[in-house]
């Protein structure tokens, strides 16, 4: 909480070299009534609409990370389009265990105590695989950035 109030304070210093701030990362955000995503909001930051209900885990149900935007002078604006990019979709798939199987070695068939294991598919997807690439997924978000066109306009027009 601490640490967000701090950050927003400084969008309000004049001699900042920017008064914007965009905060994104893993911040253990369990759910989206966590209190941790209510500081950042509570200090000013927005996360964009289209991130709000996007888990951002292999596993879908959980909101570790975020995007979220301070934006003291309208820099930032939205442009609608932001997302979560879910890899499994493309490598390592649910489709693929069988092909992985083989490199999982005897952890993908046998417990650590020595037993069979009951569920292969649930080593390979909260396991395996979240060890070669990661349990998070990339977030995204697109900012409409240039305001040249205005600021042409604006010194053309006497």
């Amino acid at each position: 909480k601490k640490i967000a109030a701090a950050l927003a304070a400084r969008t309000t210093d004049q001699t900042e070299w920017s008064r914007n701030m965009i905060l994104l990362g893993d911040f253990n955000i369990f759910s989206k009534t966590d209190d941790t995503l209510k500081a950042i909001t509570d200090a000013g930051f927005v996360v964009p609409p289209q991130l709000q209900n996007l888990p951002s885990n292999v596993l879908q149900n959980k909101f570790y990370d975020q995007i979220a935007v301070f934006d003291r002078e309208q820099k930032f604006i939205f442009s609608g389009l932001a997302g979560v990019f879910n890899f499994t979709k493309i490598v390592f798939k649910d489709a693929d265990e069988t092909v992985y199987a083989p490199l999982m070695g005897e952890a993908y068939n046998t417990t650590d105590d020595g037993k069979p294991r009951k569920n292969k598919s649930t080593y390979y997807k909260t396991y395996w695989r979240t060890h070669q690439m990661s349990d998070h997924l990339p977030m995204w978000v697109e900012l409409n950035i240039d305001f040249s066109d205005g600021f042409l306009q604006k010194q053309l027009t006497p």
